[in-house]
């Protein structure tokens, strides 16, 4: 299966999004990644997966095409109607789940084939899907995917929430192979039997966090390219946000939803490759990472410092005001806040701890003159008791 999808994709390129500027100011407290798969790191040119973007024609000609691929030529006449009865199906289920109370429902492709080919085997049918899907859908994997995914995989966990068939995986790894997405931190549609923009999703993908990587949903944020489908579930998980704007067939506004036209993401990416820098902070508390990259493992607990011992401001800023001014990003008059800082809590020093604030003159000089007369006062105190033993010791004697 993995060879059928390779050898019918080619390469597909992205589209530019006139106009649209990234907005990349970097977000605190994110440890953990989750990504969409079509339009975020797959180059979609359906734009999403069951968008029907192909016409009639093209449909037909790939059911066609894919009822050969199966080995299954003598249905091949029957591929017109059997593209009318695929596309009647989908219909008919989601009028179903839907009359059950389910808002956004979603199939399970292989189902709907067995039932347009009764006496194929499970392999020609899963076969003549694959081909059926590469053909109507092409895709190809989104410039920058790999070298981002990499490098969030070496500081933190990455997993997956998508409108997702059974084929998706398949495609990510005949396509992106070098990702190897931990299958527990896999949300798919297909398997939930609901689909995006439903919350329910984003709240299985959050628990899946918790469960394995110790992470809270203020420390996950969700890259997709559709407001509505992606960041309004995200949104409504309490999951940071970031919209990927970098193929203009895929990019969904939504901006006729009231809902989406309200909802300001944390990022705008228009290449993936800007993600990794704009969850990065500098110090040994401020990266993105736990320090392990790996779900399952308990991140190191932050260094305490030494007893009698605050770091000043001045002092204990001078990095993080360093590196603000080197990345140019506006963040110096964040001061000592790291990404391991809640937002509105007190900013920590580099071993985890609350600095005071700098002594004044003022301060100073009352210090010292306390302690010169706590200093005499001991001295008196010990003239006195030597003075008494000395009188006890003299009484004694005679």
């Amino acid at each position: 299966m993995i060879e059928l999808i390779r050898r019918l994709s080619t390469p597909l390129a992205p589209r530019p999004v006139a106009g649209c500027l990234p907005r990349l100011r970097p977000i605190g407290g994110v440890r953990g990644v989750l990504f969409d798969v079509y339009g975020t790191l797959l180059v979609s040119a359906a734009g999403d997966i069951g968008s029907g973007a192909a016409s009639s024609e093209a449909k037909n000609a790939a059911m066609a095409a894919a009822l050969n691929d199966a080995g299954l030529a003598h249905a091949a006449p029957r591929a017109g109607t059997m593209t009318a009865a695929l596309e009647a199906a989908v219909r008919a289920v989601h009028a179903t789940a839907r009359a059950r109370g389910v808002a956004h429902p979603e199939v399970e492709m292989r189902e709907l084939w067995r039932g347009l080919l009764p006496g194929a085997g499970t392999a020609a049918v899963e076969r003549a899907a694959v081909s059926y899907e590469c053909r109507t859908n092409p895709v190809w994997p989104m410039p920058g995917a790999a070298a981002a995914v990499a490098a969030l995989q070496a500081r933190g966990p990455v997993g997956i929430v998508s409108n997702a068939q059974f084929f998706t995986p398949l495609a990510l790894a005949a396509l992106l192979p070098e990702l190897r997405i931990d299958p527990r931190l896999a949300v798919w549609s297909f398997t939930e039997r609901e689909a995006k923009p439903s919350p329910r999703l984003f709240a299985a993908a959050a628990a899946r966090m918790a469960r394995h990587c110790r992470l809270q949903p203020r420390a996950i944020v969700m890259v997709g390219n559709d407001v509505r489908n992606d960041l309004l579930g995200a949104r409504a998980a309490d999951l940071r946000t970031a919209l990927f704007a970098g193929d203009a067939r895929s990019l969904r506004l939504r901006g006729d939803d009231p809902r989406c036209a309200a909802l300001h993401p944390d990022l705008v990416l228009t290449h993936l490759s800007q993600l990794p820098a704009a969850l990065h902070h500098d110090g040994p508390c401020g990266r993105m990472a736990t320090g392990t990259g790996w779900p399952g493992r308990r991140p190191p607990a932050p260094r305490k410092p030494a007893a009698g011992r605050c770091a000043s401001p001045a002092v204990a800023s001078r990095p993080a005001q360093q590196s603000a001014a080197k990345r140019g990003d506006g963040s110096r008059d964040r001061g000592l806040t790291n990404c391991l800082t809640p937002p509105g809590a007190p900013p920590r020093d580099r071993h985890g701890a609350t600095p005071v604030a700098a002594p004044t003159r003022a301060r100073r000089v009352a210090g010292r003159l306390d302690r010169v007369a706590r200093s005499a006062t001991a001295r008196r105190t010990t003239d006195g008791i030597g003075q008494e033993r000395r009188r006890r010791a003299a009484g004694l004697g005679r």
